[in-house]
């Protein structure tokens, strides 16, 4: 779709309640606290962004697969408070 480049920096998910598959690999996206928006999302890959916390996943039930290499997150406390079934890498 020709040369141009769409670099994202905020999420906006509020009117995205069907939402099931993300990928914000390498953005600027720094919150995924938008995803309190999106009950019904079962993959996220957020690789090689800015982004310093899993906050907002917690309110994602369906969540199954997470990606988040190559990020700031250090805590996986919000995964717990999800029923993530299989992964976290």
């Amino acid at each position: 779709w020709g040369g141009y480049k769409v670099r994202i920096h905020t999420l906006c998910t509020s009117t995205m309640p069907h939402l099931v598959h993300l990928d914000v690999c390498n953005t600027l996206v720094k919150s995924l606290k938008p995803l309190r928006h999106c009950p019904k999302l079962r993959t996220l890959r957020c690789d090689f962004t800015p982004v310093y916390s899993l906050a907002g996943v917690e309110w994602c039930p369906s969540l199954e697969l997470v990606h988040c290499a190559f990020t700031n997150v250090c805590n996986l406390t919000p995964l717990r408070q999800s029923s993530i079934k299989k992964s976290v890498i």
